[in-house]
């Protein structure tokens, strides 16, 4: 009797589970394509006259940081994909 109990909340927590791994992970991504844009227009807003040398810093540094964001997501991408093709 415990069982079927056992099985509704377990089958219950998977699927919560399973709907959550994309969603959480296209919102990290937007996160910080979006935090960039904005560090970007709070460097333009400063109304100094360094703002395009900072934005030339801040664009070195965010290009570089965009091939460890795309490697991140694609192996959490695989990550995702490899668990759900194991069961």
């Amino acid at each position: 009797m415990q069982s079927k109990y056992m099985i509704f909340f377990n089958l219950t927590i998977e699927t919560i589970s399973f709907i959550m791994k994309p969603i959480s992970l296209s919102l990290r991504l937007f996160g910080n394509i979006f935090s960039s844009e904005i560090i970007f227009n709070l460097i333009d807003n400063m109304n100094t006259i360094s703002n395009v040398i900072l934005n030339l810093i801040w664009a070195i540094f965010h290009y570089l940081v965009l091939p460890l964001q795309a490697f991140i997501f694609i192996t959490l991408v695989i990550i995702y994909i490899s668990q759900l093709l194991k069961h």
